[in-house]
């Protein structure tokens, strides 16, 4: 997984080895959880940057060289929220382009390939930023424990990374949780009132004394 920092740090590095377009995925990824396939499917109007959202719809797959456009991997459409500071890097990425238009396409012009991008750009970029075991795939696991952590009930989360059901986002993402029994009792502690007791019998609160 990585932090905030880490992705601008991988984006910027895919920008230095000669890839802008290809720096602007990265962060994509990170911060929607979209999967590869579904990147390299989206549509200019599928990004809503007056209401900060973009809508997941199909995904393509290279198929032994050949690009195949199709659902999702579930099948399931769902709308992702856009956070505000990738909007002025998207709304140039989609500038002038027809809502039919592909989001991302390759440097001739044609789609978008992920096998053309892992092998020049993004490995490269992940050996020099020294983390050479990152697979692009934990991007999206990255978005995933940043929504775990920040305590975004799971049923959002599953439907956020599209997710079959439930019990797949538990299964794969329950070790990123945040502790169940710590979080009860830091809300329980919040209930506590504000008193302490006096060996007369009587409970201060706020600096008045109550009799029991």
């Amino acid at each position: 997984m990585l932090t905030p920092g880490e992705v601008e740090l991988l984006a910027g590095t895919v920008e230095k080895l000669g890839c802008p377009t290809g720096a602007l995925v990265v962060r994509l990824a990170a911060w929607t959880g979209l999967r590869a396939g579904e990147l390299a499917g989206l549509r200019v109007g599928r990004v809503d940057l007056d209401h900060r959202v973009l809508t997941v719809v199909e995904a393509v797959a290279d198929v032994d060289g050949r690009l195949v456009a199709g659902t999702t991997k579930t099948g399931r459409v769902r709308t992702v929220p856009i956070p505000d500071g990738l909007v002025p890097l998207l709304r140039q990425q989609v500038e002038g382009k027809a809502a039919t238009e592909l989001v991302f396409q390759g440097p001739r012009g044609g789609p978008w390939r992920h096998s053309w991008f892992y092998p020049r750009y993004f490995r490269p970029a992940c050996e020099r930023i020294g983390r050479p075991d990152l697979r692009f795939h934990d991007l999206r696991h990255t978005y995933a424990s940043w929504l775990l952590g920040q305590g975004i009930h799971p049923r959002t989360a599953m439907e956020l990374l599209g997710h079959s059901s439930i019990q797949v986002t538990m299964d794969v993402y329950s070790h990123l949780m945040p502790d169940a029994v710590g979080h009860v009792r830091g809300r329980l502690d919040a209930l506590w009132p504000d008193t302490k007791w006096h060996g007369s019998g009587t409970l201060e609160r706020a600096g008045a004394e109550l009799e029991l």
